[in-house]
């Protein structure tokens, strides 16, 4: 399952895939994907998803931002990373374009 919520990007430089007639859930924390893939959270470069998974208000879930330049590779390597370290689910935060 992929959702989609309108909300300015955590980074200027990022851009986030287009999707289009998906419904939304609200943003909470986002780990992010940047197009030379490395990762980032609040704003900060980390390594891993640890810092990430430490604030998780609901750790069954995470969100993650990919670049839409982002490797497909380096964005289900997170994934895989996340989903070891005991996270259920991994939701992918994309841009919904108006219509």
């Amino acid at each position: 399952m992929v959702a989609g919520t309108l909300a300015p990007p955590v980074d200027a430089n990022l851009e986030l895939v287009n999707t289009q007639d998906l419904e939304g859930r609200e943003l909470a924390f986002a780990l992010v994907i940047s197009k030379d893939g490395e990762l980032r959270y609040r704003g900060k470069t980390v390594d891993g998803a640890v810092p990430y998974l430490s604030d998780l208000r609901d750790g069954s879930i995470a969100r993650v931002m990919p670049d839409r330049e982002a490797s497909a590779l380096r964005l289900l390597e997170v994934s895989r990373e996340l989903r070891a370290s005991g996270i259920e689910r991994v939701m992918i935060v994309t841009e919904k374009v108006a219509k």
